[in-house]
């Protein structure tokens, strides 16, 4: 049974499969090309902007799944 109050959905991966099969079931277009298109919208005017293009630009570390889960942990608590 589905249910309609889900608030999010957060992938810790990206190889596109999980989008996919999220977006087949609840619908709705995918976190990622949520946040690539603001990211593409965003821009440098100012130190406010820069944080919010930095932040949606930044990717947890792609080859070293320790330092990706010591990374998550650290923004998890609050200490990133």
């Amino acid at each position: 049974k589905l249910t309609n109050r889900v608030a999010y959905v957060l992938p810790v991966s990206d190889d596109g499969g999980s989008t996919a099969e999220i977006v087949r079931v609840l619908g709705g277009p995918a976190v990622g090309d949520i946040r690539s298109r603001c990211l593409r919208l965003a821009d440098d005017s100012d130190e406010e902007a820069r944080a919010v293009k930095a932040l949606l630009a930044h990717r947890l570390h792609s080859t070293d799944s320790t330092a990706a889960k010591l990374e998550w942990y650290s923004i998890v608590e609050g200490d990133h």
